[in-house]
């Protein structure tokens, strides 16, 4: 206990001292206005579009200078900063005084915000979140928290001088004090639901569109609400988009926008293996369900081969007017091993395009696929600035909507520590600032490993993996690797007492 004491009493002198070192940095960085941030939105006539390739808890937020983070291994907020040039890194608050016990004044903890995720957008981080009614949940998730729980919005600015709250999304009271659950639980924010279940808010064109849900206790009295809402951030006005009748209807997940549409997928929770897909008009205010998928046969030929749907049938890449799944090519059965295929969908009418659809020359393992050793999903597809971007275990496949392929970049398992029999891989891909980033944590890893690449270098066949940040709580990985050594230290010590 006296270790950890004086361990978190060093932590904190550091993160003081590294405070101080950037402060004038972080008064700089805010740009417009007093509050660090960007005009919300005043004059501005044309407002940043979704981008469909950097979604999720840890997308990435990245500026000229830095990059920022909300949270790692932990539920609970604390938004920090990495400075490109230096590689130093704070906690986001301008107060050097602040020990950052969650409280109102601390920005990089505020509250003890249970995070769902974060985005950056127009010069400011936006915080989707969970809190009770005096500012905290329970520490577990199994815990009862306060009378009151609220899914809030929050705005923070980049110089951590200040954070308020933008609108409220959805809130219920909890008077007998029951467990807590909401967008996949407390820890639905987490890389776990990433992959597949995405339930992270996106920002379009100034406004955000949050999924929600909250649930009381067990059973289907204790549900409170689901649903999806748009928020206007200038006024933090909400209107209700989609409504779900009970939990068993499903949260609005993997959410995409373009242009004047927004669509998202609906995962219900009894067993159905398809996800019934929706388009939001943001000009008409309405919304449809978009047709189901037209199998013409169960073997989905195309290109002279049978194919089928792989394990991974849940990971889907929607465009303007397209939605793709992955499949694969078979010779006689569909479980056996072939080539990774991409099945091309028409929005409007759910038909198969056979001649839009792309055999790609990346192995299928029907193996490695159920038997991943990356969480989730052994292959993935999702959208890319120039296409399709298709990953599995070994790497990251770039290909056009034509089927060409512009680029690819292996996995770096040596300089990640990757065994060949490891398992429970974190392997999550982001695009950012045109650069692709690869979120990775092996086994038992308290940090998240972020490495990067130049899209030009992948696109030109020498694309290679560089260290750009950490994802880090309060407690930082370096503070991590001292605590390693002094406990190696302390062992050698003992042994040789004895």
């Amino acid at each position: 206990m006296k270790r950890w004491f004086l361990l978190r009493k060093k932590g904190v002198c550091l993160v003081l001292a590294g405070m101080l070192c950037l402060l004038t940095f972080l008064s700089a960085c805010g740009g417009e206005g007093s509050s660090g941030g960007g005009s919300v939105f005043g004059k501005k006539e044309v407002l940043p579009s979704d981008e469909p390739w950097n979604h999720g808890p840890y997308a990435i937020m990245e500026t000229e200078a830095g990059w920022y983070t909300s949270h790692a291994t932990q539920i609970y907020l604390c938004l920090r900063y990495y400075e490109k040039e230096s590689g130093n890194t704070i906690l986001l608050c301008n107060k050097p005084e602040c020990l950052h016990e969650s409280d109102d004044g601390c920005v990089a903890t505020y509250r003890a915000v249970n995070v769902i995720n974060t985005v950056l957008y127009d010069g400011f981080i936006y915080v989707y979140g969970v809190q009770g009614a005096n500012g905290r949940l329970g520490g577990r998730e199994d815990s009862p928290t306060t009378e009151t729980v609220s899914l809030c919005l929050w705005r923070a600015s980049l110089d951590g001088s200040s954070i308020d709250k933008v609108g409220t999304v959805f809130e219920a009271e909890n008077a007998q004090n029951q467990k807590v659950e909401t967008i996949g639980g407390l820890y639905g924010g987490g890389m776990n639901n990433s992959s597949i279940y995405d339930k992270s808010f996106i920002i379009h064109q100034g406004y955000a569109y949050l999924p929600y849900s909250l649930q009381f206790g067990t059973g289907q009295k204790g549900f409170q609400g689901g649903g999806l809402v748009r928020m206007e951030l200038a006024t933090g006005k909400t209107e209700e988009i989609y409504t779900m009748e009970g939990k068993i209807n499903g949260v609005p997940s993997n959410l995409v926008a373009y242009d004047d549409a927004v669509y998202f997928l609906r995962y219900a929770g009894n067993g159905t293996k398809w996800l019934p897909l929706y388009r939001y008009s943001i000009k008409d205010k309405t919304i449809e369900a978009m047709k189901d998928l037209n199998f013409p046969d169960a073997r989905l030929p195309f290109g002279g081969r049978n194919h089928a749907f792989t394990e991974s049938i849940l990971s889907v890449a929607i465009t303007k007017d397209r939605i793709y799944l992955l499949g694969h090519s078979y010779e006689e059965k569909e479980e056996e091993d072939g080539l990774l295929s991409i099945f091309a969908f028409d929005l409007e009418t759910g038909k198969l395009l056979e001649e839009e659809c792309i055999d790609t020359d990346v192995p299928y393992l029907l193996k490695k696929d159920r038997r991943s050793p990356r969480r989730f999903s052994y292959y993935a597809i999702m959208p890319s600035p120039e296409g399709l971007l298709v990953t599995d275990g070994k790497g990251a496949y770039f290909y056009d909507l034509s089927g060409n392929k512009l680029g690819e970049i292996a996995v770096p398992e040596e300089l990640l520590g990757i065994g060949e029999k490891d398992k429970d891989l974190v392997m999550d891909y982001k695009i950012s600032q045109n650069k692709l980033y690869l979120i990775f944590s092996g086994k038992n890893e308290y940090f998240y490993r972020v490495l990067s690449c130049s899209l030009e270098d992948v696109r030109q066949g020498k694309g290679v993996w560089t260290d750009a940040y950490r994802i880090q709580d309060k407690f930082t990985y370096q503070q991590y690797l001292e605590s390693l050594q002094r406990r190696e230290e302390e062992q050698r010590k003992e042994q040789t007492a004895q």
